[in-house]
Order: structure tokens, then sequence, then C-alpha cells
């Protein structure tokens, strides 16, 4: 945080986290995210993609989650990513959702430029 210019701190502390923490808590309910298995970062080689490599690390975690029953939570901030988690046995979040517009959340940085989000979760 402390490399970040003063103005971008700010709007970090203000404006986004306190944005992201209303949309998780509407979404998922208060939380439900910290007592979750979150997805951060899913990257696969694009010589390996389309071949089970995604699905093959997501099924490890999802099996030391099961025995818990615990979520496995992701975002991710394009559709066609919806379409990878959905793939793989995510559900858009909220589940009484009518499509990807109705669970978005755009956040709009301190420079104008907008990025959606979309929150997903898997359940064993």
């Amino acid at each position: 945080m402390a490399s970040l210019d003063k103005e971008l701190q700010g709007w970090w502390l203000t404006t986004l986290l306190p944005k992201y923490d209303s949309f998780l808590a509407s979404t998922l309910g208060k939380g439900t995210k910290h007592a979750s298995w979150h997805l951060q970062t899913l990257a696969v080689d694009p010589e390996y993609q389309r071949k089970g490599a995604g699905r093959l690390l997501v099924n490890i975690i999802a099996d030391k989650a099961a025995p818990t029953k615990t979520a496995l939570c992701v975002e991710c901030t394009t559709e066609t990513n919806i379409e990878v988690y959905t793939k793989m046995g995510f559900h858009l979040m909220p589940k009484d959702n009518s499509g990807p517009e109705s669970c978005k959340a755009t956040y709009t940085g301190v420079k104008g430029h907008s990025v959606p989000m979309w929150v997903l979760v898997m359940v064993n």
C-alpha cells in the first residue's frame, strides 16, 4: 500500500474496499468469503488450456474442502472466465440471478477506467 500514491491509497481505502465488501456481503452473505476457500489466481499456459489442467488444479482444492462442505469462491473480471468456472461446477452469485449482468459489480478507478467483477461459488 505504501508504494501507491496518496490519491490511489485514498481511493482504495474509501471507495474500492467499502464497495467490494458490500458486494461480497450482498452476494455471498456476511463473512462467507473469509470462511471459504478463495481462489485468488488461476492461470494455465495456453498450450495446456482446454485439456483439463485448470479443472485438475481446482479439483485438488475442492477435494480438500469437501469433508467440511466448505465453499470455494472465485471472482473474475471477464465473461469468458464465467464460462470456464461454471463448467467446473461454480455458480454465479446470488443464485437467484437472471444472468451475468444481474450478478455484476463494476468498479471505476481513479483515472475513470471501469472493471466488472462477478463472484462464483462451488459447494461440495
